[in-house]
């Protein structure tokens, strides 16, 4: 008992001095080491789960943004019409000074869309409703009026309508996306000037894109499609995935109602950028310096030639 009365008196003394100088006794340091490991531990642990989480939302959008990818990949036909439609916008002519990619003797150096469009956007997305809003509900059952016959009935009625709200749904956000997106990144450097036009006509400023342009427009919307919807959940791409490799389908069936009346026409003057309105007013002050030039070498050329009359009225005379 007093061997350890004394242990416990010594080992008091050493903690108050140890307080009192700041060292920290062994089993102190045993209580904080162990307390500062097992805080490591949880900020690796809350780490670790920071980056999974992260990883995983990362991979889903990368899957989601493959799946909408091969959703909407278009046919070869369908890729060929987007080539010709950017060689006609975006070509520049002979007198550029950013460069010339056509021959001098093809005017306009470059074309824009014949706006609105015989076939616009708006009018192809009504068409897909009405052909995949969905089949009959059923039909005839030979009149038979058993519990069952009644059941099925009811139950294609019930995915007949669900069909249609969501083609309805799918149409109508499509269009939404297009009119907002269409300024944004739909558009040509080239073409900007002719939106910009199109916001000042008093036709036309109140319709919406969708409503005045056609439907190459929409494929450049498809194309572009998987990077606009990497955000959205795996859910609505597993209803809206189908839809549009059913609406390219139908594109591609009814490709010459669809494209085949795209008109393009030579930009007007507040279409064109400012070197190109410099262009045209010099092309034109060389256009009138060669008529008058013209007009004045028929004029002498019409003139009677006096000098000459008159000597050979002279050397006819004796």
């Amino acid at each position: 008992m007093g061997k350890d009365g004394s242990g416990s008196k010594k080992r008091k003394k050493e903690e108050n001095s140890n307080a009192a100088t700041g060292v920290s006794s062994p089993s102190s340091r045993r209580q904080k080491t162990s307390s500062s490991s097992f805080g490591q531990q949880l900020s690796t642990s809350s780490r670790l789960q920071d980056t999974t989480t992260s990883s995983k939302s990362r991979n889903s959008s990368d899957v989601v943004g493959v799946l909408y990818q091969e959703y909407c990949e278009l046919p070869f036909t369908l890729n060929t019409l987007l080539v010709e439609e950017c060689n006609f916008v975006t070509r520049k002519g002979f007198d550029s000074p950013h460069g010339y990619d056509c021959e001098p003797a093809r005017r306009p150096a470059r074309s824009v869309h014949d706006l609105p469009a015989k076939v616009t956007v708006k009018q192809v997305l009504q068409h897909y409703q009405r052909k995949r809003g969905g089949g009959g509900t059923g039909g005839d059952n030979g009149g038979s009026n058993s519990s069952v016959d009644k059941e099925t009935d009811h139950s294609e009625g019930k995915n007949y309508e669900e069909k249609q709200k969501q083609v309805k749904k799918f149409c109508t956000g499509l269009a939404l996306l297009f009119d907002d997106v269409l300024p944004v990144c739909l558009l040509y450097p080239e073409e900007r000037p002719q939106y910009e036009s199109l916001q000042l006509d008093e036709d036309l400023k109140l319709k919406r894109p969708s409503e005045i342009y056609g439907s190459t427009f929409l494929l450049r919307l498809l194309v572009r499609l998987p990077r606009l919807l990497v955000a959205e959940p795996r859910s609505e791409m597993d209803v809206m995935g189908p839809m549009v490799a059913d609406l390219i389908v139908l594109l591609q069936k009814n490709k010459q109602a669809c494209f085949g009346k795209d008109v393009y026409r030579e930009p007007r003057w507040e279409e064109l950028f400012p070197w190109e309105q410099a262009l045209r007013q010099q092309q034109k002050k060389r256009n009138t310096t060669d008529e008058e030039d013209d007009v004045n070498n028929d004029r002498s050329m019409s003139s009677p030639c006096t000098g000459s009359s008159s000597s050979m009225a002279i050397s006819r005379t004796p």
